[in-house]
């Protein structure tokens, strides 16, 4: 959200939602896909962190929903 400007970060949060929320890395992935869609070409340094910071920014989809949401609101 760093290279978000306040004026989209409310649209920017609600479409990220689907990445966190989602069952599996691979709907997550797609979500992923989708953000970079609507935002890459306003926002590409924000696609490109999250492209670059996969593996560590999914790794909470390892574990039941109960527990994901300790871990990425903390």
């Amino acid at each position: 959200m760093r290279y978000v400007t306040w004026k989209d970060r409310k649209s920017f949060a609600k479409d990220m939602k689907p990445i966190y929320k989602a069952p599996t890395v691979e709907i997550a992935l797609q979500a992923l896909d989708d953000l970079e869609e609507k935002w890459s070409g306003k926002y590409p340094h924000s696609i490109r962190s999250w492209r670059n910071n996969w593996q560590h920014l999914t790794a909470f989809l390892d574990y039941p929903p109960a527990i994901r949401k300790i871990i990425y609101t903390n």
